[in-house]
């Protein structure tokens, strides 16, 4: 080679000059590019090695540009690079690929990829992406379904047209479709619970699927809370078997028996109701008229007792009774033992020692009926009747005499005793007045059945001759 000869030839001729391998002219110890000629030895970034020997061009980077079409995920662009100088730093560089980095549910006419730098030996860099203008579907179609709605009733038989479109941002509609065509009639030929679906797919293949479920019920009604009967005032609230969307209501067609307001049946007479539901006319159901219900109507019943019941009542006392009831009819209390017990006008009088029955009842009015309670019997005991004399003479005068009579309210045999008697005796019922002075006379009465033995209190007066009488 070359070198080897130049050195020769320096040997033969004697003479050794400097090795100049690029034989630019520059010595190979000085030169700072000796292998590639550089006379001028330039160095514009002053790093001691020639412009000529330094590589100060970046690595050349080449990728694939979108494609122009919709995706239904992210998308892979190849590259490649390479580097005339150095060579590349990192030999995987000189085939790679940039993806996009769409997520799920989102759709990206420019979506961008990442990106990545290349750099050669010299450190000389370049980057490749983000490369934008990918188009990326990730997003399902949107289903509007209008009609049936979920949870819908509809008429049997009744005409309802599906109603429902199909709706996509990105790649754009691809299919759409239901258990009817959009526009077509949906089935409401036999009563029950109904599905329908409506699936769609866009351009790039995503799918969607939406389902409701409807009903297709008679245009029937009835009440369904009936009552088995009513009480003449009583009322209820009506509730219905009813499958439509009407608005729903209730008559009377015996309004002297029951009447309805404000959704309220009220029983106002004893006899039959008879009531009718209805069911306003609706976009899915036609008016609906159920056929007549029967309620009888009683009238309601109570029950009635004394509630003040003496407990320690007594021949000559008297009670005006008081009655447990919660009707509106006239109340009464009869006796059924007249020998104790009287009733007459709201009272009821002891007139007898012993067991006294009475019974309570209350008439019949428009709501109540008649009501009779049970017998409530109680103890009369004898009454502790007083006594006294009620005729002493104005002017007592010895040899006189009076036959005396009694305040006493019992019914005993009545009696006087005389406590001074030589003044004034006692002689078959008689009091004679025998001397002149004080006489004290006292009233008695015998037990009966009634009533206890009874003693007056003494009753004093003066007896003289001269027929004056005072009281002491």
């Amino acid at each position: 080679p070359e070198p080897i000869q130049r050195c020769i030839e320096a040997g033969i001729n004697g003479v050794n000059p400097p090795l100049d391998t690029d034989a630019d002219g520059v010595p190979d110890d000085i030169d700072n590019c000796p292998l590639t000629p550089n006379p001028d030895q330039a160095d514009a970034d002053h790093d001691g090695i020639g412009d000529t020997c330094d590589d100060m061009i970046a690595p050349s980077i080449a990728c694939a540009a979108p494609d122009g079409v919709w995706h239904a995920g992210n998308v892979s662009l190849a590259c490649t690079a390479s580097d005339g100088g150095t060579g590349l730093a990192n030999a995987t560089d000189a085939s790679f690929s940039l993806i996009t980095s769409v997520v799920d549910d989102i759709e990206d006419a420019n979506a961008s990829t990442d990106s990545r730098v290349v750099c050669d030996l010299a450190g000389n860099c370049a980057q490749a992406g983000p490369i934008v203008g990918n188009k990326i579907d990730r997003k399902d179609p949107v289903i509007t379904l209008s009609t049936p709605p979920n949870g819908a009733v509809y008429q049997l038989g009744r005409v309802v047209n599906a109603s429902y479109s199909c709706a996509d941002g990105g790649s754009g509609p691809g299919t759409c479709s239901g258990t009817a065509a959009n526009g077509a009639a949906i089935d409401t030929s036999s009563i029950g619970s109904k599905t329908f679906v409506v699936n769609a797919a866009d351009a790039v293949g995503n799918l969607s699927s939406t389902a409701v479920t409807y009903a297709v019920a008679a245009a029937t009604i009835s009440i369904s809370n009936l009552p088995a009967s009513g009480f003449v005032g009583g009322s209820f609230v009506p509730a219905y078997v009813y499958a439509g969307d009407g608005a729903t209501s209730v008559t009377s067609s015996t309004p002297e028996k029951c009447t309805v307001s404000g959704g309220i049946v009220t029983f106002v007479k004893k006899g039959t109701c008879v009531l009718v539901a209805h069911a306003a006319g609706t976009a899915n159901f036609d008016p609906a008229t159920g056929g007549g219900q029967w309620i009888p109507i009683v009238k309601q019943t109570t029950t009635i007792s004394i509630s003040n019941i003496p407990a320690g009542a007594v021949t000559g006392g008297m009670l005006t009774p008081v009655f447990a009831y919660s009707g509106d009819g006239m109340t009464h209390a009869r006796s059924e033992t007249p020998a104790v017990c009287r009733a007459h006008d709201g009272v009821v009088k002891f007139v007898g020692a012993g067991t006294c029955t009475l019974v309570a009842s209350a008439s019949a009015s428009g709501v109540y009926e008649r009501t009779v309670g049970s017998p409530q019997s109680f103890v009369v005991g004898p009454a502790m009747p007083t006594i006294r004399l009620k005729n002493i003479p104005d002017k007592p005068r010895v040899g006189k005499s009076f036959e005396p009579r009694f305040d006493y309210d019992g019914d005993g045999a009545t009696s006087v005793t005389s406590g001074t008697p030589d003044i004034c005796r006692v002689t078959h019922g008689q009091v004679q007045f025998l001397a002149a002075g004080t006489c004290t006379l006292t009233a008695h009465a015998t037990a009966t059945v009634s009533y206890l033995a009874a003693i007056g209190l003494p009753q004093s007066f003066l007896v003289n001759h001269r027929g004056r009488t005072e009281e002491p």
